[in-house]
């Protein structure tokens, strides 16, 4: 076996001699070193979506004014069941207690669901007694004009609710970080048939170009310290 000295060493080795060898050899482990630690820190900085959030929600009434199923028979136990007078309110299907709504206007009403599950598909509908006056024998929930961060909730569901539920309104609400974003399952408000999910809202665009630039940028800055 040849040793270190012998020509065959020197022919494997583009000629180099062992102590050279093994200096470059330690200058190619320190940089494989600093790569992997700086490659490794490239994803601390990036957005990490929170699993919950506070969400705003508003319901317009659009009730038409006077009350033509008043002199319905089903009346009286409808709105003595569904008072106080002036009651709206949420119902949300995933757990939570109903959510009763503050009038900021008039026919115009507000509150904040908490903790609504990030990335989750989720039901509510809305209650209204007024609709005692709509159809005081069903009293049908509240399906149109209920939105949820700015965005009016369209997708009504009738199957897979629980017992006594008629119909509900589907949606999911997706989240990066504080800057977080409604986004409608089914299709976008003013566009039928256009999926939701086909148009991003713009923060939510913005901080996927920036975790882009950064992880780039990182990257690079990577192989600039290793060179």
């Amino acid at each position: 076996m040849a040793g270190r000295g012998a020509p065959g060493w020197h022919a494997a080795y583009g000629g180099r001699g062992p102590g050279e060898v093994r200096r470059y050899t330690g200058r190619v482990k320190i940089r494989a070193a600093l790569l992997a630690v700086t490659v490794a820190s490239c994803g601390g900085g990036s957005p990490v979506e929170p699993t919950a959030l506070d969400v705003r929600v508003v319901y317009v009434s659009q009730l038409p004014p006077g009350c033509p199923d008043g002199g319905n028979v089903c009346y009286p136990m409808c709105a003595h069941h569904n008072a106080p007078a002036g009651l709206q309110a949420i119902v949300p299907l995933w757990g939570p207690a109903t959510l009763r709504l503050t009038e900021t206007a008039t026919g115009r009403y507000e509150g904040v669901l908490t903790g609504v599950p990030t990335n989750t598909t989720l039901r509510l509908y809305g209650r209204e007694i007024g609709m005692c006056c709509v159809d005081a024998c069903s009293y049908p929930p509240v399906l149109e004009d209920i939105l949820l961060n700015g965005t009016k909730l369209t997708k009504v569901v009738r199957e897979g609710l629980p017992a006594g539920v008629t119909a509900a309104l589907e949606f999911t609400v997706t989240g990066s970080g504080s800057a977080y974003s409604f986004v409608q399952v089914g299709t976008r408000p003013g566009v039928q048939g256009a999926p939701a999910f086909s148009i991003a809202p713009s923060r939510a665009r913005r901080s996927v170009s920036t975790s882009v630039r950064r992880v780039a940028s990182c990257f690079s800055k990577a192989s600039a310290a290793v060179a």
